[in-house]
């Protein structure tokens, strides 16, 4: 998840990720040189999310951070200010697992 700023929404985001019914999921979050405190919110899902500064550098980079930094087969992106759907992870993951050829899912 990227973040800058957003802090009012990001525990509604945290949420809508955590419950989704992936088996095995990493959570990273990558502050994009917020001028709001996006450490403030993470607290209550500590256990769950590995929170990354860095200067402001744009959307693009932190996503980029966020992959990098990331060490499962597969990642989804999103935003501080996106609730995802419930089932979203898994919909998207077993075309990609049942289908070689897939290299890319949208939704």
């Amino acid at each position: 998840m990227t973040a800058y700023n957003h802090s009012q929404y990001i525990p509604e985001a945290i949420e809508s990720i955590l419950t989704q019914d992936a088996e095995q999921m990493e959570f990273i979050i990558v502050d994009d040189g917020s001028e709001e405190d996006i450490a403030g919110v993470v607290p209550p899902y500590k256990e769950r999310v590995h929170l990354i500064h860095q200067r402001n550098a744009g959307l693009g980079a932190a996503r980029n951070t966020g992959l990098w930094a990331s060490r499962g087969e597969y990642v989804a992106f999103c935003d501080s200010d996106d609730i995802q759907r419930p089932l979203r992870l898994s919909a998207h993951a077993s075309p990609l697992c049942h289908r070689a050829w897939y290299a890319t899912g949208f939704g």
